[in-house]
């Protein structure tokens, strides 16, 4: 069954890599944010039902972000969030744009298990070597508001409406 944007999801059945959703800013304006990659277990193929990694665009608008808007933007910060980080946003899933058709992935990360193995999103890909990983970002689970607060501090001087 086909999915029909937009819509509120309680769990991550429905979502895809590339789904957006806007969030309104207390300033005016909205930023957006993005799936970047669904938590699968490799052993089982099962989905995690709540977490997903998440990503915020560098994008800031006044109207709400669309496919075409999103088109060559960038992910500015990538976290793990909790599929209700989306309701709790002023959010709903508004459409899909493949990450691919931007050069969009999931980061390389230190894992936040004492930092010892490296890995692409959710998928560990090698042990941690201090010489040459030691600079990158450790991945981390956000609140359900955090990203919210990261899009609040990174967009506060964009020029903003009145509501």
């Amino acid at each position: 069954m086909a999915v029909e944007y937009p819509y509120v999801p309680k769990t991550t059945r429905d979502l895809k890599p590339g789904d957006y959703w806007k969030t309104p800013l207390d300033g005016g304006g909205y930023a957006c944010r993005r799936v970047v990659q669904l938590s699968i277990d490799p052993q089982t193929g099962r989905r995690d039902r709540v977490s997903f990694l998440a990503g915020l665009m560098d994008w800031f608008g006044l109207e709400m972000p669309t496919e075409r808007i999103l088109a060559k933007k960038r992910i500015v910060e990538q976290g793990n969030v909790h599929v209700k980080t989306i309701r709790e946003t002023g959010g709903m899933i508004r459409g899909n744009r493949s990450l691919a058709l931007d050069g969009l992935s999931p980061w390389i990360f230190r894992t936040a298990e004492y930092g010892r193995t490296i890995q692409c999103g959710y998928y560990e890909l090698r042990d941690f070597d201090e010489d040459i990983d030691a600079d990158l970002p450790v991945i981390s689970a956000w609140g359900y508001c955090h990203i919210k607060d990261l899009a609040e501090d990174r967009f506060r001087n964009r020029r903003r409406t009145k509501r």
